[in-house]
């Protein structure tokens, strides 16, 4: 594809530059008016020169929506006009089709996502699928961007992995720019999820988990005492982290990392540790950001009927 855009592509040249203009209302495109082209189009106020056959090998919505031969575009005073895109977009997808892109990924955003825009549009499989696999793990492309994204375009896999990054995110990391991006609706349910996250990491700081009597130990009281202790003074600091909250699931990973916990008997301590790692608070995090998750795919399809 590319060596035939290569050898197709005709740039007019400087001197001509005074003859782009086409009834004193349009522009012609400086790159994408190919001598040899066979269908004219506009979009917005730029004229294309392009073929035909090409388009509509990429897209069956071009083969149906472009007129007939000797019916519409065949000449420029007379071309086929687009509506609802814009020229910045559309000669993204030209350029995509007619020329390609020689430069190794990661690929310019405002390109990945004008071809997913108009990919989807107009029903270009081979544009939809290389537009979806650069945006998806695209770090430059905010989670709210990739949710709006998903719910404009119908890509449900996206949701799951950017709404946990939000959640990750916290309240104050929240833009202006990413509850444009999310909605009223999405932001609503994403604020409601943070709200019950940190009650149930405030719940879990605030009252240490019961002990487990080990085999052997004779002074349980002693034990206790230990471990609400060390819960207060180093598990409850750790969970309330102002910058950098934990993951509820990463409490017994953590307490491991400190090793014995003094005054506490070693089987007292395993023993508790195995029936903590089974408790339901320490899986909070995971079980509301999945019905977070469910409740904007549920939104998203109530706007597909």
């Amino acid at each position: 594809m590319f060596e035939l855009g290569t050898r197709l592509r005709q740039f007019i040249p400087p001197e001509k530059m005074e003859n782009q203009r086409c009834n004193g209302k349009f522009t012609k495109s400086p790159d994408f008016c190919f001598n040899d082209g066979t269908i004219w189009i506009r979009v917005e106020r730029t004229l294309y020169c392009l073929h035909r056959g090409i388009l509509e090998s990429h897209s069956e919505t071009f083969a149906q929506i472009l007129p007939m031969r000797g019916t519409g575009g065949d000449e420029e005073d007379n071309p086929v006009f687009l509506e609802s895109i814009t020229s910045a977009d559309f000669n993204y997808l030209v350029r995509h089709i007619f020329i390609g892109w020689v430069a190794p990924p990661p690929y310019d955003t405002a390109m990945l996502i004008s071809l997913l825009k108009l990919g989807s549009l107009y029903q270009m499989k081979l544009v939809l699928t290389f537009a979806q696999y650069h945006i998806k793990d695209e770090p430059r492309i905010s989670p709210a961007t990739k949710i709006n994204l998903a719910r404009r375009y119908t890509i449900p896999d996206w949701v799951r992995p950017a709404f946990e990054a939000l959640v990750r995110t916290g309240p104050l990391h929240i833009t202006d720019e990413d509850i444009d991006q999310l909605g009223l609706v999405t932001y609503a349910i994403l604020t409601r999820a943070q709200a019950e996250i940190a009650r149930e990491r405030l719940r879990l700081s605030l009252a240490a988990p019961p002990t487990v009597l080990g085999d052997g130990c004779v002074a349980h009281d002693r034990c206790e005492g230990a471990w609400k202790e060390f819960w207060g003074i180093k598990v409850s600091r750790w969970l309330n982290h102002p910058d950098k909250p934990p993951r509820l699931s990463k409490t017994c990973e953590f307490i491991e990392q400190l090793g014995d916990i003094p005054f506490m008997r070693s089987r007292c301590h395993s023993e508790t540790l195995l029936k903590l790692r089974g408790m339901a608070p320490l899986r909070a995090e995971e079980r509301i950001t999945e019905e977070g998750v469910e409740k904007v795919l549920a939104f998203h399809r109530s706007l597909e009927l």
